[in-house]
């Protein structure tokens, strides 16, 4: 004959099936929050890289580097001269990093007048003065220490020919300006 043992029905604690199950959401909690952050980065917009390449300094309170989009981008120590395009900025605006702080058809502008008063009349720019945002008149201080008045509503090329034929025809000494004015249309006023 056989024998069966008859075992009894084990009981199990509430309290270790409620840990049990505690754990499995605790677990699964953990979990959703690892995927939340994982697709969270995932879609996240990645800043964009800032090109570092300088083409000149913007100083209002402090000074900046600022590339060719009119982006500042790390700080700049304070300079004088020619060799850097400076441009002083007395718009009384708070900067950061990476904040766009000219628009680059203002900076093409800024640009090509430096480069065309030292090619084609000689003069080479200081710094270039900004009193507003936005700019309407652009004052230009010369490496002579006198400054020339520009309008940004009218073509700056032909201000510049004007400053040529004036500089050539009617200005000779220009150690002794104070300033020249363009910014009227067929008129120009020098000090």
């Amino acid at each position: 004959m056989y024998h069966y043992k008859i075992r009894k029905k084990k009981r199990v604690n509430k309290r270790v099936i409620i840990w049990i199950i505690s754990l499995f959401v605790l677990a699964g909690i953990i979990y959703a929050l690892y995927s939340y952050q994982v697709l969270q980065k995932l879609f996240e917009k990645k800043p964009e890289k800032i090109d570092e390449q300088e083409i000149g300094i913007i100083c209002a309170e402090t000074c900046f580097y600022l590339n060719k989009d009119g982006i500042i981008f790390k700080d700049a120590p304070k300079t004088s001269g020619s060799l850097v395009m400076m441009i002083k900025d007395y718009s009384e605006r708070d900067y950061k990093l990476g904040d766009k702080i000219l628009d680059k058809s203002l900076l093409d502008i800024l640009l090509q007048t430096k480069e065309e008063l030292f090619s084609k009349i000689g003069i080479k720019a200081a710094s270039f003065d900004i009193e507003s945002i936005p700019v309407e008149t652009l004052r230009v201080v010369t490496s002579e220490s006198w400054y020339i008045l520009f309008s940004l509503k009218r073509d700056i090329k032909s201000q510049l020919l004007s400053l040529k034929a004036a500089l050539d025809e009617k200005i000779k000494d220009r150690m002794s300006l104070q300033y020249i004015d363009l910014r009227i249309e067929n008129r120009i006023y020098y000090k």
